[in-house]
């Protein structure tokens, strides 16, 4: 039998393209229904292929004795159309919802170097939810110091939404400060950390060198502090330092045996080698 092959190329609105593939036989339309084929150009999924064909093939399979390849490129254009309109919708759904469950924190205390802070929608997912210690406050001339930790993190969506949590919280949300850092090793095996001083410069950095000491790759520590009025210089670098290695002593996070970067800790009382002293007491800051 000797066939003759066809395509017609539609294109929709959306830039969408699909080639029509039409097999006519010499017994064609007497006896003999045409093969159709549909294939993609250009921003079909496979899925949304295969409900072309069927269209096509729905639309035609009931005709006998006459010619059908119009019925059958109308069938395949508004299958096309109704496809991409639902998945418009859709799409314009997942924004909305996406768009409602992002979130910017909003900082208390710009003037002292905090900033906006975007979360995406990822970052209220359940599934990153993980449990957030927190540390007692320390005062200081005024100034209070609070110290919040979480750990057995092992992936940056996590980081995301531990941070969205502690800076919704309105008491942190107040806070002059809220200076963070963390490491983590991840599902590929790579170690990612990362730090921030929320204008509290020089101290995000060192809370990072206490991570890197510690045994800590999966652990986000945050210290927020409450201006008091009184600046206290160096001290603050301190207090800081002080808060994060005592919330990962307290929740069973040792230092590395090889390095002997803490020299003594008790609940309350915490010595430092004289390396550290000489590393915290160099912020640019003296508020």
């Amino acid at each position: 039998q000797r066939k003759d092959y066809y395509e017609i190329e539609l294109v929709c609105a959306s830039s969408t393209k699909v080639r029509l593939q039409v097999s006519l036989s010499e017994q064609y339309p007497e006896e003999a229904l045409p093969q159709f084929g549909v294939a993609t150009v250009y921003g079909l999924s496979e899925s949304m292929r295969l409900k072309v064909l069927e269209a096509v093939i729905a639309a035609v399979q009931n005709i006998r004795e006459e010619i059908c390849v119009f019925q059958a490129v109308t069938a395949a254009y508004e299958c096309l159309e109704k496809l991409l309109s639902e998945s418009n919708e859709q799409s314009q759904e997942e924004e909305k919802k996406n768009n409602e469950a992002s979130w910017t924190f909003c900082p208390a205390h710009p003037q002292y170097g905090q900033r906006l802070r975007r979360f995406d929608a990822a970052s209220v997912d359940p599934e990153y939810a993980v449990d957030i210690k927190v540390g007692e406050p320390i005062i200081e001339r005024k100034s209070t110091f609070q110290a919040f930790l979480a750990k057995d993190l092992n992936c940056i969506g996590q980081v995301n939404w531990v941070l969205r949590d502690l800076l919704s919280r309105p008491k942190l949300a107040k806070a002059t400060h809220n200076i963070w850092a963390y490491r983590l090793v991840d599902k590929e095996n790579i170690l990612r950390a990362d730090y921030d001083d929320d204008g509290e410069d020089g101290a995000a950095v060192k809370m990072a060198h206490i991570l890197d000491l510690f045994d800590t790759n999966g652990s986000l520590v945050m210290v927020s502090r409450w201006f008091g009025g009184i600046k206290l210089g160096p001290d603050r670098f301190k207090i800081i330092a002080k808060l994060t290695q005592a919330i990962l002593q307290d929740n069973g996070i040792q230092r590395h045996r090889n390095n002997s970067y803490v020299t003594n800790h008790k609940k309350d009382n915490i010595s430092f080698s004289s390396v550290e002293a000489s590393n915290i007491s160099s912020g640019k800051k003296t508020k």
